[in-house]
């Protein structure tokens, strides 16, 4: 019944996480936004950089004209200084000659550091450094001739002095820059625009995907609270179910226990089949204990076993020793086993028990120990007496007890080991239970 129960309520629980499952179309959008979103982000970062490299080159740019304007008030200081100098005949004029003269050809020098590795630009700067020098010696010229032979000397001289090539091509080179600088400009602009489109766009992919994301995880979370709704009420509903068939199960063992202790009685005459019939009734006793344990526990999958141990101890005493509980001294430490884990080890109990109270010499100055405590090996579970002990020769695989044999059987059906403690000076037995697979 426990099983049927189990595959009847189990494939329900199976399918309903199905339904955590995004459907495939919304994964395709979610998806297919995510990606949007990507390439937008890596579209704006790489206009961005683009926009950053044509800001580098309007400042350089900027840095180029600023120098050409050093270059043109170098050559108008040079140019006033030679007329002051014309007129007056003044040595002031040539200090300003001398210092436009000192920052020219520097200035030149830093104006084709500026204009880099392009070719084209530094053959227009060569030949302005040229058309500077060539200057600079006319001027020198000039300035000879004033201090030799006079004012009208100079000035004739001057007059056939030309610096309209100067000019010109600090004039072209400024005209050059400038149509650079415009260039870079226009394309910032371009850049700045397409760089905020991107980020618009963006930032509207990023909105879709969070707000379909959050409607998706409601509508998860939703379907997720419906779901753990239905499987508590199918947990609720099967710990319903196993408790009324423990309580059943119960209940028909108990009677089943009252028809054999019936029958025992009616058997007195017979001691064999008493004793037989005693000792099917407490194995089912034992059984209907486990069953009475799950009906009653607030988790009816699990028995804590030390409780259990200690209550079928005194019912056994009760049964056939007709003696008080001081006849068994119990020691439990508290462990939670399954169900059907629980029966066997309440089997072997029973057996051993009830062979320490037939033949152990049991009273409550020498009661029977049992002893129940996690090790490393495992559960360990000790039934000892203080009676005449055992024959040199025992070995619970030889015994012909039905008692021992089922003791054995159970011990074995979960994978432990069965031995006897020669060196206790009644019958002293010892099972140990591997931990793993035993404790729920």
């Amino acid at each position: 019944m426990l099983d049927t129960a189990a595959g009847t309520f189990s494939p329900d629980l199976e399918r309903s996480p199905r339904t955590w499952l995004i459907e495939p179309g919304t994964t395709r959008i979610i998806v297919g936004i995510f990606f949007l979103m990507v390439a937008s982000f890596v579209l704006s970062a790489a206009l961005m950089r683009q926009l950053n490299e044509a800001r580098d080159w309007v400042f350089h740019t900027r840095e180029i004209q600023s120098k050409i304007d050093e270059i043109t008030w170098d050559t108008l200081a040079l140019q006033n200084g030679l007329r002051g100098y014309i007129l007056t005949g003044n040595d002031a004029q040539l200090a300003l000659r001398d210092k436009a003269r000192a920052e020219l050809l520097p200035d030149l020098a830093d104006l084709a550091e500026l204009m880099g590795e392009n070719a084209s630009y530094q053959r227009e700067v060569d030949n302005l450094r040229r058309l500077a020098q060539e200057r600079l010696e006319r001027v020198d010229t000039i300035v000879e001739v004033r201090r030799r032979e006079g004012m009208e000397a100079a000035r004739t001289l001057a007059e056939t002095d030309n610096d309209a090539n100067l000019t010109a091509a600090i004039a072209q080179l400024r005209g050059e820059e400038e149509q650079v600088l415009h260039d870079h400009l226009s394309s910032e602009r371009r850049n700045s625009q397409f760089v905020f489109g991107a980020l618009i766009l963006s930032v509207t992919a990023a909105s879709s995907l969070i707000f379909i994301t959050a409607f998706l995880m409601n509508r998860t979370l939703a379907l997720r609270d419906a779901i753990l709704g239905e499987q508590k009420a199918l947990l609720a509903q099967k710990d319903l179910m196993m408790r009324e068939v423990d309580h059943r199960v119960r209940n028909s063992l108990t009677l089943i226990y009252t028809l054999l202790t019936l029958h025992r009685r009616q058997a007195a005459d017979n001691d064999t089949l008493a004793v037989h019939l005693d000792d099917a009734a407490h194995r089912v006793l034992t059984v209907a204990k486990i069953h009475e344990r799950l009906y009653k526990s607030e988790t009816p999958d699990r028995v804590e076993i030390g409780q259990y141990v200690r209550e079928l101890c005194c019912e056994l005493v009760a049964s056939l020793a007709k003696g008080d509980a001081a006849l068994v001294h119990v020691e439990a430490t508290p462990v939670a086993v399954a169900g059907e884990i629980a029966i066997l080890l309440g089997l072997i109990v029973t057996e051993l028990v009830t062979n320490a109270l037939k033949y152990g010499g049991v009273s409550t100055a020498a009661p029977i120990e049992v002893s129940l405590e996690r090790t490393e090996a495992g559960l360990s579970i000790i039934v000892a007496d203080h009676g005449q002990g055992l024959s040199p020769d025992f070995t619970p695989e030889a015994s012909q007890g039905l008692g021992m044999q089922v003791v054995l059987m159970l011990v074995r059906q979960l994978g432990g080991d069965l031995s006897v403690d020669r060196a206790w000076s009644g019958a002293r037995f010892v099972v140990v239970i591997p931990m793993p697979g035993l404790i729920s």
